[in-house]
């Protein structure tokens, strides 16, 4: 009776070790609605996350997401209460904050307008911002290039979603909408069914942005949590997986 119950203890013990070692191997994510790059709604929340839970799998972890607004994304870290938010663009102002993992994706940023409100547009160049301010620019709150359009003067209107940021352009209340080309057209095509072809973007690129994984400095083991993030990328890029989630993604616009 006394080894039954000895062994019943030690097994107890262990299961309860084991679950916390599980519990330690669970990242915790926050992030925001961007679809296709992350969304509650999509299968495998998105290219972010796809790419995210990919790294972290083949490192022994489990990705567990939070959808947050993006300003509380960044409030969660610095309070380390997430190991990290995705997608993430690096600033000055956020890397005095917190520390980054290796690139994730890249995205390029383009101003899109309405081609029947805004014809004179198609014949435009981008070269900057300071040849943009008679314009009106439709802005929201959070995102990394809101400090340049301020700081540069434009005549910003201000949305509260991508959603509606998306019908002040197709209306004509603003005359710029900056965006990546495949969060646009993907927004276009659930939004706003056989309009697509309503709307273009200027030439070039407004930038070219990488996108990382933002990381909390108070998250516990936060340091040793990144290297290990940053060898399971190694790991899927080398063996293809990667390639096989942006492929997954590259055909939806």
């Amino acid at each position: 009776m006394r080894m039954r119950l000895r062994a019943m203890v030690v097994i107890a013990i262990w299961g309860c070790a084991a679950l916390a070692f599980a519990a330690d191997k669970t990242v915790k994510i926050a992030t925001g609605e961007w679809a296709p790059y992350t969304s509650e709604s999509l299968p495998g929340y998105g290219l972010a996350a796809e790419i995210v839970t990919a790294a972290f799998h083949e490192v022994g972890y489990k990705s567990e997401f939070s959808w947050l607004p993006w300003e509380r994304c960044e409030e969660s870290l610095l309070a380390g209460e997430h190991f990290g938010a995705i997608p993430y663009v690096k600033t000055p102002e956020r890397s005095a904050k917190f520390d980054w993992t290796d690139q994730i994706f890249e995205t390029q940023d383009k101003f899109f307008f309405n081609k029947t409100r805004n014809p004179q547009l198609a014949k435009l160049e981008y070269k900057s911002l300071a040849g943009l301010k008679s314009f009106r620019v439709v802005g929201l709150n959070g995102y990394h290039y809101m400090q340049s359009f301020q700081q540069a003067g434009l005549n910003i209107e201000w949305a509260a979603s991508e959603e509606s940021a998306l019908e002040m352009l197709e209306r004509g209340r603003v005359d710029l909408y900056l965006n990546t080309e495949t969060l646009f057209y993907d927004l276009v095509n659930k939004k706003m069914p056989g309009k697509r072809g309503l709307f273009s973007a200027m030439e070039p690129s407004y930038s070219k942005d990488l996108n990382y994984i933002m990381v909390s400095r108070t998250y516990k083991d936060a340091a040793k949590i990144r290297l290990e993030f940053n060898r399971g990328l190694k790991i899927i890029t080398a063996n293809g997986v990667l390639k096989k989630i942006q492929e997954k993604y590259s055909g939806r616009t």
